[in-house]
């Protein structure tokens, strides 16, 4: 589990959650991301997914998937601008 906290209040602004795939040892997973309304548009989501690939790769997994619903339009554009690829 990964956070971004803001100094200023101390409240958690981005979060994201990784696990190891139950099906697949070789496989992560990231099961949820979220950023604070008042802070998207900051590149918070993308730093956070830049540190957990980084942790993948040390870790020799050898792929690193995440799900999320065709509604979640900005979610996706911030996964596809982050070099995730759209596989259904």
């Amino acid at each position: 589990h990964k956070l971004i906290v803001d100094e200023k209040t101390g409240r958690v602004v981005a979060s994201l959650f990784g696990v190891q795939s139950f099906e697949d040892s070789d496989v992560g997973r990231i099961e949820w991301v979220a950023v604070d309304k008042k802070h998207r548009r900051r590149g918070l989501a993308a730093v956070l997914s830049y540190v957990v690939t980084s942790e993948v790769v040390t870790a020799k997994y050898q792929r690193l998937e995440l799900n999320t619903f065709e509604k979640m339009g900005a979610a996706i554009a911030t996964y596809t601008n982050n070099g995730w690829r759209h596989d259904k």
